[in-house]
């Protein structure tokens, strides 16, 4: 039997050879990286896609040690959100793109980085 112009045995060569590759391929997924520091009495948060890129539209949530939301925000064209230090010993930041591109990053308070 043969489907246009060749074989089962070479449909099914094909398929399998396709497979294999598809398999061995690279997968380009972007993460998204988030990186948060208490500069004087500002926090600033700048993220960034496993490739390098900025992104230009996200959410931010900020949660205290309690897990209690302090705030919430949007990142500006650069990828960045700043905002002033809260009174918490420690924040959790979680930076959403979108349900699938999401992060956090845990920042420690010291004593004498809050004003």
């Amino acid at each position: 039997m043969t489907f246009p112009g060749r074989t089962i045995r070479e449909w099914v060569r094909i398929a399998l050879s396709g497979g294999i590759l598809a398999c061995c391929l690279p997968v380009h997924a972007h993460s998204v990286v988030v990186w948060a520091e208490s500069i004087g009495e500002e926090i600033q948060v700048e993220t960034f896609l496993s490739g390098g890129q900025r992104p230009r539209q996200g959410t931010i949530e900020v949660r205290d040690d309690n897990g209690a939301l302090i705030l919430e925000g949007q990142l500006d064209d650069r990828g960045r959100f700043r905002f002033a230090v809260p009174d918490a010993s420690a924040l959790k930041i979680r930076v959403k793109l979108s349900p699938e591109h999401q992060n956090e990053f845990e920042l420690p308070l010291d004593s004498a980085d809050s004003p």
